[in-house]
């Protein structure tokens, strides 16, 4: 005899806060600024708005231009970056959790206490980024060095 949801490596987890817990989608105004206005407009946002943690969850930001993005504390995660630049930005105690890193340029990075659990950073650049109590389990790293 069977029982229910055997074989489904997912469902002993279906009745857990983290699977009931509503998909967040990112702010859209937050995403247009940062991708419309450019990084200077964007940091100037981020010091008239510190109380605020930015959320970007699930943007589609491939190929955007951030070098030097202030996305500290900023909730990236399930983001698309692929291609990305975000040479020398600060992503100190950022979610980049699941997000799509391929192929971005991320030298010079600030990722201390990042979390990049399950992030896909194959080909990305990492070289002289600071990776210091950063969480990388689960993160697909090849590629590049």
């Amino acid at each position: 005899m069977r029982r229910r949801g055997f074989g489904y490596p997912w469902s002993k987890y279906r009745h857990s806060v983290q699977f009931r817990r509503e998909l967040k989608m990112a702010n859209t105004e937050q995403v247009a600024i940062l991708r419309d206005k450019g990084v200077t407009q964007w940091n100037n946002w981020r010091k008239a708005h510190q109380d605020l943690e930015p959320d970007l969850a699930e943007a589609d930001l491939t190929g955007a231009e951030l070098p030097g993005a202030d996305l500290n504390r900023a909730n990236i995660s399930k983001a698309y970056l692929g291609k990305a630049n975000l040479r020398e930005a600060n992503l100190h105690k950022a979610d980049l959790s699941w997000a799509d890193l391929r192929f971005a340029d991320l030298s010079w990075a600030n990722f201390r206490g990042a979390n990049l659990h399950g992030a896909d950073l194959r080909e990305a650049d990492l070289s002289r980024a600071y990776l210091s109590a950063a969480d990388l389990s689960r993160a697909y790293l090849s590629g590049r060095t």
